[in-house]
């Protein structure tokens, strides 16, 4: 989940959404499970102490539980400058999307939130529906972030802009389910 999952499904919960969300890190884990943010950003802590409590924000570490859980999920995995290239390390997103999409037993969104390169998300949607079983639906769309350091629970809770992309087979779905999720949003 990280600097750009916390806060997103954090405020999620804060719009009354029930909220599962999955991280792989036992330490990050751990925090998020006791109610505490794993790193410094002001006033997260209380949001993801409250939603807890109440229920609506809970945790894991398995991709079974999260294919389970949700119809509609948001990726947000790492994309660092891949060592000695002008490009991201990917792995991270390829990875997430193969360890979820291949668990998958209803039809369901994709919301990509890490940062891409010009090109990749269609490659990426590819290789999710690739990954999906035979016969279960798989719309992938993106959504950059545009959360600013130390202020991430206010420009999530209260966006400057909203920015959606999918491809034109998968615009209507994912722009529906958009609507759906960020009613608190728009």
């Amino acid at each position: 989940m990280g600097r750009l999952g916390v806060p997103y499904l954090t405020a999620l919960a804060e719009l009354g959404h029930e909220v599962l969300g999955l991280d792989i890190n036992p330490e990050t884990l751990e925090a998020l499970q006791d109610g505490r943010c794993p790193f410094d950003e002001p006033g997260i802590t209380d949001y993801i102490a409250k939603h807890t409590a109440a229920g609506r924000l809970r945790f894991t570490d398995s991709y079974d539980e999260a294919a389970a859980h949700g119809d509609v999920f948001f990726l947000a995995v790492p994309t660092p400058q891949r060592e000695g290239a002008m490009t991201m390390d990917l792995s991270a997103v390829e990875d997430a999307i193969g360890a979820l999409a291949c668990r998958l037993t209803r039809p369901a969104v994709l919301i990509g939130k890490s940062s891409l390169p010009v090109g990749e998300s269609v490659r990426l949607a590819a290789l999710a529906a690739d990954q999906a079983p035979n016969g279960v639906q798989l719309r992938v769309g993106w959504s950059p972030d545009f959360l600013r350091e130390a202020l991430s629970m206010e420009t999530t809770l209260h966006p400057a802009r909203l920015v959606l992309g999918a491809s034109d087979a998968d615009r209507a779905v994912v722009e529906s389910t958009a609507r759906r999720v960020w009613a608190g949003w728009l």
